[in-house]
């Protein structure tokens, strides 16, 4: 819930989705916001309308899940043209995870092919060391993707 509330303060709606009922059960205790509303959801099988959200964030959850489902879903629950912001662990090794937790740990060139099959990506970032990388340089620890879904 941590990220929806940072959000919530300049946005309209914001919706919070986890597949753990009491990380979801957390998040709503400690959150007075009125525009705020959190779900339990599976990431890979959600229960929003198609073209529901004008954004979508996901950080930190492509690794531990089926990608092409996860892709997929994200793709069907966001408007034509809507926004999709996606962070991931980098590796560059990416067959390899690093943690034991997730399924895989992508390399750059590999997350940018399979994000490409469902999203336009606008702007790559890395991050190395806790620090924001742009465009010159994405390789990092971690990935930052915004992505456009394409107009049908």
């Amino acid at each position: 819930g941590y990220g929806v509330r940072m959000m919530s303060t300049s946005l309209a709606t914001v919706h919070g989705a986890d597949l753990d009922p009491e990380s979801v059960a957390y998040a709503k205790a400690h959150s007075s916001q009125k525009n705020v509303e959190f779900f339990v959801e599976d990431i890979t099988d959600m229960s929003f309308d198609d073209d529901s959200y004008d954004a979508v964030t996901s950080f930190e959850t492509l690794e531990h899940v089926s990608e092409e489902a996860c892709l997929k879903e994200l793709q069907r629950i966001i408007k034509p043209g809507g926004m999709l912001v996606l962070s991931t662990p980098q590796n560059s090794y990416g067959h390899i995870p690093v943690n034991s937790c997730h399924i895989v740990e992508y390399s750059l060139d590999y997350l940018l092919n399979l994000v490409g099959q469902y999203f336009h990506i606008v702007k790559v970032i890395g991050i190395k060391a806790g620090i924001i990388h742009d465009d010159a340089d994405p390789y990092g620890t971690n990935t930052v993707l915004v992505c456009i879904k394409p107009i049908r």
